[in-house]
């Protein structure tokens, strides 16, 4: 319970952080990185976040270095996510395996939806062993609407573990209803 009226306290004091976190305003920089240190755990997470969708390359260096020292797996799974937004593809294995973890799971998987496109492929041609995360995949994939992911979609389909076929199955559905052909 405390724990619980904790967070609810954090998020009412700084929900215009986490609203400015999640559409990137570039007037929002300087609040994102007078929070990315902060003592608190949240905080700190959506100053990283926010950071991460800024894409400012200025920035990569001072992510890297800060990624080494961040104890908190949330907060590393959000410089991870802006370390692959500034190019470092390397980062966009660690997200997926972040997905076979409850605690970074929800995170990761909003992060890789917003994959962007040059990095895409090599997201689609992932291969997890853990039936969790190939579960999550399929769903990240259709959740993403883009076509060039039925192919990944098809083999997740084929897959010996049920639950993994039946969220590839409903992700072919939905990118079939949400998107066109050109």
């Amino acid at each position: 319970m405390i724990f619980v009226l904790g967070i609810s306290n954090v998020i009412s004091r700084f929900q215009p952080q986490i609203f400015h976190a999640d559409i990137a305003d570039p007037a929002s920089r300087p609040l994102f990185l007078a929070t990315k240190d902060d003592k608190n755990v949240y905080i700190r997470l959506y100053g990283n976040e926010g950071l991460a969708r800024l894409v400012d390359s200025s920035l990569g260096s001072m992510m890297s270095s800060e990624r080494l020292v961040e104890r908190n797996v949330r907060v590393q799974t959000a410089q991870a996510f802006g370390l692959l937004r500034l190019g470092r593809e390397e980062y966009l294995d660690e997200l997926i395996r972040k997905l076979d973890k409850l605690t970074t799971r929800e995170l990761a998987r909003e992060y890789l939806i917003e994959t962007a496109p040059a990095q895409r492929q090599a997201l689609f041609a992932s291969h997890a062993k853990s039936a969790t995360v190939r579960a999550e995949l399929a769903d990240v994939f259709g959740l993403m609407q883009d076509r060039s992911a039925l192919p990944a979609l098809a083999e997740l389909a084929r897959d010996p573990d049920s639950e993994v076929v039946r969220n590839a199955e409903r992700a072919v559905r939905r990118i079939i209803a949400t998107t066109r052909v050109d």
